[in-house]
């Protein structure tokens, strides 16, 4: 059988650099205390080998390292960030490519407290985007959410206008950067970021388990409400979570290993160089798009070049197209990929799409395979 061919790499990049799995084996062999849970040695070192991924995060998005938050995932830190700041009566703002992960926590709390949200327009212009903003704006609205980058196609919000706006305008500005972060330069203090909520086994190439929500510094995170308390290792008295961050905000064990793998994966991408993989992204993405577009019945959406391809077959269902790749060893995923706003708004709702995930170990060769299994299936629809 042929090797696995891994296109699923907006779900998680797939296979994980080997430094990752080395640094991951030598923290679970050497030093896999419990962080900030004890003043031994074992404890201490998974403590500063914690405290070592807050500074590099904080470096790499312009924040400060006590305002590193590590969660379980970005839908985590969504959900503290959206619900942490949401008061009675509320209005929300956010795009119209928006993930289940905004888009479900922004539906329950406005649910729960009588708010209400409304959906912009991410648009290639960014006046036009801006222009979509200001016309939902009303004066309860109290923030703006929205994806950095699509996780069907190429749609990238404007982050430094868009923040700008929230400044003047004195709302609170929080980004998914899913897909973004270790992908996209991001700037929390030149976007105005007030929360930047990441996950480690996308773009940093770690293992799941481990995500973050940063904290800008026009945020005061003692005015941000918990919604997940317990255990934090320092001031145990009081009932309630205390002020300070990060701690206001890690509730009980913290995934340390999984912290651990996205610093290093973190490096890596420092190493070979972000630009330098995503234009390589971008480069197996024209091969795909170039070869797709040569094949009768196959409708390309977004098609432009970037991190993810986005398709159909005439005839085939999205869930058939994805299990007969399967059946030789090609991995992809089909459906509405947890996103049907952003399936609405491309206009492949609710059947939905093939997505094409590209990460940084795909080649050209495995491209071309792909492109050739998928015209053999449309091929089979021919009369």
């Amino acid at each position: 059988m042929r090797r696995t061919i891994y296109f699923d790499n907006a779900a998680t990049t797939f296979p994980k650099p080997e430094c990752v799995h080395r640094a991951v084996i030598k923290y679970a062999e050497n030093y896999a205390g419990n962080p900030g849970r004890g003043s031994h040695k074992m404890s201490l070192l998974s403590s500063g080998a914690v405290f070592d991924v807050r500074e590099k995060l904080a470096n790499e998005f312009s924040a400060l390292p006590e305002r590193v938050a590590f969660t379980a995932n970005v839908t985590e830190s969504l959900n503290m960030a959206i619900k942490g700041i949401f008061e009675f009566g509320d209005n929300l703002l956010i795009s119209n490519m928006e993930h289940n992960a905004v888009l479900r926590p922004v539906s329950t709390i406005c649910g729960e407290k009588n708010g209400t949200y409304d959906i912009f327009d991410i648009v290639h212009d960014e006046e036009e985007t801006i222009k979509s903003l200001k016309s939902k704006l009303t004066r309860k609205t109290r923030a703006v959410i929205t994806t950095h980058m699509s996780n069907l196609c190429t749609v990238t919000a404007p982050l430094e206008i868009i923040g700008q706006f929230c400044r003047e305008n004195g709302l609170y500005f929080i980004v998914d950067a899913a897909q973004s972060a270790g992908r996209l330069p991001i700037d929390m203090r030149a976007s105005n970021i007030d929360m930047l909520c990441i996950t480690g086994h996308k773009s940093l190439y770690g293992y799941m388990g481990a995500g973050a929500l940063i904290f800008g510094e026009n945020v005061e995170p003692a005015e941000i409400r918990t919604i997940i308390e317990g255990g934090s290792g320092v001031d145990s008295v009081p009932l309630t979570m205390p002020e300070i961050a990060p701690e206001r905000f890690e509730a009980g064990t913290i995934p340390a290993h999984a912290i651990v793998s996205m610093g290093r994966g973190l490096d890596w991408v420092h190493y070979v160089g972000r630009d330098k993989i995503f234009a390589h992204e971008k480069k197996i993405s024209e091969v795909i798009i170039s070869r797709l577009s040569e094949i009768d019945g196959v409708t390309l959406y977004g098609a432009e070049t970037g991190a993810t391809v986005l398709f159909n077959i005439s005839g085939v269902e999205p869930s058939d197209v994805s299990m007969r790749l399967s059946e030789k060893n090609i991995c992809v995923r089909s459906g509405l990929h947890c996103a049907p706003l952003a399936h609405r708004t491309l206009g492949t709702f609710p059947r939905g799409a093939v997505r094409i995930g590209i990460g940084a170990f795909n080649t050209e060769a495995d491209a071309k395979i792909l492109c050739d299994e998928i015209r053999a299936i449309a091929q089979m629809q021919v009369p």
